[in-house]
Order: structure tokens, then sequence, then C-alpha cells
């Protein structure tokens, strides 16, 4: 048992990083299967090639939109709730798997209780420990939840960008405090706020249509 809290204590804190997670810094985590699926799923083709040549970059900036994405807000506080219930039932479960053990080898050592009931007690014991690992898959399946609503946030951007901005700018580029792609950009190129703008727009208007279902 105390193994099995150890390693979901582990997956808590991976947790806690999941949700401080950023748009432009998933370079790890795009290695593995699930987010080549996911992103596979998302994958933003541009079909047109006969956009005019402007002249002109702009860039966005990844850390603002997560800080200002009304989606980014709604789905972390939803993820740290999710986590600290999850958290109060490991709490639970452990203080619980203590009093069990300690009650049955105490009853195990004096000798004076029939077989059926130590092993009833041992079966609420493994029962415990089942629960457990239930939390367990739980916290693996938030991350997952959690990966696969970044590469659709991900890709969501790109389509915006590039049915808002095609025609209007040559390169939008990203720029983030953990990927500085951009060392220095000129504030007037900056299309961030706008971006964010239209992005919170578009998910406020999917709020709204799946209430009204």
């Amino acid at each position: 048992m105390n193994k099995v809290l150890l390693a979901i204590n582990g997956v808590l804190v991976i947790a806690v990083g999941y949700l401080f997670y950023k748009v432009g810094g998933a370079n790890q985590t795009s290695e593995s299967g699930i987010e080549k699926s996911s992103s596979s799923k998302n994958q933003v083709v541009i079909e047109n090639k006969n956009v005019p040549v402007t002249g002109k970059i702009a860039y966005i900036n990844i850390d603002q939109i997560n800080e200002k994405s009304l989606f980014v807000l709604d789905m972390v506080k939803k993820l740290e709730k999710t986590k600290t219930a999850i958290e109060a039932s490991l709490e639970s479960l452990s203080l619980k798997y203590e009093e069990k053990v300690k009650d049955y080898q105490s009853s195990a050592s004096a000798g004076i209780m029939p077989e059926s009931e130590l092993a009833v007690k041992a079966k609420d014991i493994q029962s415990i420990e089942r629960d457990a690992q239930s939390k367990r898959v739980q916290m693996d399946n938030l991350g997952l939840e959690l990966n696969e609503k970044n590469n659709a946030f991900k890709a969501e951007i790109k389509r915006l960008i590039n049915e808002k901005y095609s025609g209007k700018f040559d390169y939008v580029l990203t720029y983030s405090e953990n990927v500085p792609l951009i060392v220095y950009g000129n504030p007037a190129f900056d299309i961030t706020e706008e971006v964010i703008g239209q992005i919170n727009e578009n998910y406020k208007g999917r709020k709204l249509e799946a209430k009204s279902k």
C-alpha cells in the first residue's frame, strides 16, 4: 500500500506541473504516442498557396495567452478542483489504511480472533488498496485529458491565425519565456491582445452554444 501511495503522490506532483503547462513548451510530451495521436487529429493544413506577399511579420506572446485565455483559466480551475478532491481522498485512504493494518496486526498477534474475522479485516485492507489504485487511474486520466485539451487549444490558435491573418502577414511567430524563439520583438508587431480577444470570443460562443442545447 505504501508503494502505491508513493506512486500516486508522484503522479500528483506531475499533475501540478501539468497545470502550469505552456502551449509553446510541449517539446518533451510531443514525443509520446498520445501526443502524436492527438496532434495528428488537430493538424492544421494550409492549402492556399496564392496568398499575397505583405512584407510584414507579427508575433504572439504564448505566456500572455495562457494567462488571459478564458479556456485555459477554466481548464486550470477545473483540474485544480479535481486534483484537490483526489488528494483529499488519498489522505483519507492513507489514514484508514494505517488504522486497518494496525487493527489487523493487533488482532492477529493476540491469537484470539477467529480466522474468518481476520479474513474479513484482510479484505477491508485489500479494498482500500484497490481504491487507492483507482485514484491513481483517475490522476492518470486527468493528465491525459489535459494533454488532449492542450493539443486542441494549440490547433485552435493555428486555425485562428490562418483564418484571421492570412494575407496580412507573411509570418506570425510565437514568443514564450520558456521557449524564447524571439530575443527581441518590436511591440508594434505584437498582435497578442487581438488574438486573445478572438480566442475568448470564440470560447464564449461555444459555451453559449453548449448551454442552449
